[in-house]
């Protein structure tokens, strides 16, 4: 899939890779490319005063996925928590890894390359992860669109 453009993904990898950089979209100190503020959010912080939102959030499509998310957390409050657990909440390592490569000369070899690796918790089952991504995908209308500005902050070095 990330070989790809995002152009050529089928929605349900435009959500997933959405709901994998949610925490991103939601935090607006994670690149200076979008962490102009518009609007408020409905959280308050412990003084009361609003949080404002960064403008990544207000994109159609994160606001879409938003909605579906709350509409499937009211019928299927198991299945959005594993989808939470297994994309949202995901914690991240580097590690490195001997990845079979093909060389020039048509013989392989095994070489050493710097992976990231999701961590699972362990009571996450990914049948539910599975189910929730397919009834997400068809809760969300229209087309699901990577926001431009998330994918050159991540991609663009």
């Amino acid at each position: 899939m990330t070989e790809a453009r995002p152009e050529d993904w089928t929605k349900l990898d435009r959500i997933r890779y959405l709901l994998d950089h949610w925490q991103d979209i939601w935090d607006a100190g994670v690149t200076s490319t979008w962490a102009t503020f518009t609007g408020i959010s409905r959280v308050t912080t412990g003084s009361h005063s609003p949080t404002p939102l960064p403008r990544m959030a207000h994109h159609p499509t994160i606001r879409k996925i938003e909605r579906a998310l709350t509409t499937l957390a009211d019928c299927e409050p198991v299945k959005v928590r594993h989808l939470k657990a297994y994309r949202c909440n995901a914690e991240w390592r580097c590690k490195d890894q001997l990845v079979l490569v093909r060389l020039p000369s048509g013989k392989h070899d095994l070489v050493e390359r710097r992976v990231r690796d999701k961590i699972v918790p362990r009571w996450v089952n990914l049948n539910y992860v599975t189910e929730a991504e397919q009834l997400l995908t068809k809760l969300v209308s229209g087309h699901a669109e990577i926001p431009p500005d998330l994918w050159k902050a991540l991609t663009k070095a």
